[in-house]
């Protein structure tokens, strides 16, 4: 079975100039390993220019919520990321913007990766899967529902710049914690997902992925199991050297 890796640069690299030089190196790798379905997600701003070089494998990060007649070639459209849930503004995207994101996302023939997760380890996370699928997916027909990829991303997971430079200077933070998830606690809240998913809208999929803090060294643990079928990296994709690392690990 063929595995989905996607490159989510998030708010970098900084310039475009830069995005250019990076956005070109994975798009040579993913051809290199074209065993593995690759798919390259930049920030918003940059997406208009990278699809001028090369669109075959154009994510983006986000789509506004109101329909735009050009999507510029992009295939796969990441919704509800954390970052958007959750910014540092506070006024983050709502389960119901989110749900009208993915109807555009929909329209524009893209597919939508419906990011979910607790955001703190000991949340109650059956409760949150469950709120965040039910407000996401509100209205959408048993047709739409088969294309949207469901990705678990819990945010305690996740890796930032600043929780690596903190960890360097040996200075301890409360709020930084990034470590990756078990491959086997994955499992578990896939197992979460798909049983809503069979009770609430009779929908049988295995087009589950993960994200968080996800690299070279940890990725052939997740996509060892048949019922991960692809990956969200974060960090680690903004280095080309890293990022071939694991489109060499997941095309053995």
């Amino acid at each position: 079975m063929e595995k989905l890796i996607i490159a989510n640069w998030k708010a970098h690299p900084e310039t475009l100039a830069e995005g250019r030089v990076l956005y070109s190196a994975e798009l040579a790798l993913a051809e290199k390993y074209a065993s593995v379905k690759t798919v390259i997600c930049p920030p918003v701003e940059m997406v208009k220019e990278l699809s001028e070089i090369d669109s075959k494998h154009l994510g983006s990060q986000d789509v506004f919520w109101q329909p735009d007649e050009d999507n510029y070639g992009v295939r796969y459209v990441l919704v509800g990321h954390s970052d958007r849930r959750y910014p540092s503004s506070g006024a983050g995207d709502t389960n119901e913007v989110i749900n009208a994101k993915i109807r555009v996302a929909l329209a524009s023939k893209a597919t939508p990766i419906l990011l979910v997760g607790e955001r703190n380890k000991g949340d109650d996370r059956e409760l949150v899967l469950s709120e965040q699928l039910s407000k996401s997916l509100s209205s959408l027909s048993p047709d739409e529902l088969g294309k949207i990829l469901i990705c678990y991303e819990p945010v305690w997971a996740i890796s930032h710049p600043s929780a690596r430079l903190a960890e360097a200077s040996g200075v301890a933070r409360a709020d930084v914690v990034y470590r990756p998830d078990t491959s086997a606690n994955t499992l578990a809240a896939i197992k979460i997902v798909s049983n809503f998913l069979t009770k609430n809208y009779q929908l049988v999929t295995g087009n589950f992925l993960y994200g968080g803090s996800v690299n070279s060294q940890n990725v052939a643990d997740f996509l060892q199991h048949s019922e991960i079928s692809g990956v969200v990296v974060g960090e680690a994709s903004l280095d080309a050297t890293e990022f071939e690392n694991i489109l060499q690990v997941v095309s053995k």
